[in-house]
Parts: structure tokens; sequence; C-alpha cells
């Protein structure tokens, strides 16, 4: 969304053009990737928007993405582990920092201050429901500030 939100469990039976296609089940020929330089190493942790960047990158170098919904794919979500190895609250500095990176290098930078006040009702919200600490403030507000100053590929 224009203010960072990262909208989740799309299900659509309608096949069309999009921006991005979720990083868990989609295709491309190698050497397209390769021509558009695989995935931007700079996300870090969950790597949350890596694959909405790709996405992008495909437009720009004039390609297109397709969202088929005949394709079926269950994701086995583990309760644990993976990138979750860290605290939830830690996990707030990953998402704050690839958000900001993202709409920087996507010349969406009028959407940066949006986007931490979003996180940071959301770590209120968390805060209050008990799946963060007192801690995801800090981490939004040092990942928001990693995330300015990350180079942008």
């Amino acid at each position: 969304t224009w203010y960072g939100k990262t909208l989740k469990n799309f299900d659509s039976d309608k096949d069309g053009m999009c921006q991005w296609a979720p990083g868990g089940n989609f295709a491309i020929k190698t050497e397209r990737f390769k021509e558009i330089g695989g995935f931007d190493e700079n996300y870090l942790g969950n790597a949350i928007l890596e694959d909405g960047d790709f996405g992008f990158n495909i437009m720009s170098h004039g390609g297109s993405v397709f969202y088929s919904s005949k394709p079926i794919m269950e994701h086995l979500r583990a309760p644990t582990g993976g990138t979750r190895k860290e605290s939830a609250s830690k996990g707030m500095f990953y998402r704050a920092h690839n958000t900001v990176y993202f709409l920087r290098k996507h010349k969406m930078r009028l959407r940066i201050f949006p986007a931490l006040g979003y996180l940071l009702a959301v770590a209120i919200k968390d805060l209050i429901q008990r799946k963060h600490g007192i801690f995801a403030i800090f981490w939004i507000n040092t990942g928001f500030i990693k995330g300015l100053f990350t180079k942008t590929k």
C-alpha cells in the first residue's frame, strides 16, 4: 500500500498482469533472471519485499509479471525457525529496513514517513496484544535509519 503495509493472503481466481509475484511460487527463464541481476541482496533478514522488488525490476527491464490462478501451492509455515530465529521484536528491524530500502529504491520517497508511522502503529498494537516487546519500537527506528542509508543497487 502507499503507506508500507504488505498485503497478505492474496487469493484470486482471475488471471492477469500484476506488479509482482510472491517469491514462494513463480517461474522465470534463467537467462532473464541473470539479465535482470537476480535478487537484490540488500534486503535483510526475512527479505520482506525482495520479491516485490524483483517484480519491479522485471518491469523496469521491459518485462511483465503475469498472475495465474491455476498453480496450487500450500505454504507449510513452520511455527519457529527460519528467518524467525531471532526475537519477534528484532524482526521489526528487517521489516522497517526493507520497507524503507524498497521505497527509496523505487523512487517512492514521499511514502517513507507514512510507512514509519504505520510500522510504529503495528508495534504498539502488537505490544498491547503481547506479540512484541517494547524493543520492537527500538528495532523499527534502527531498521528505518539503516534503510535510509543503505546504498541502493
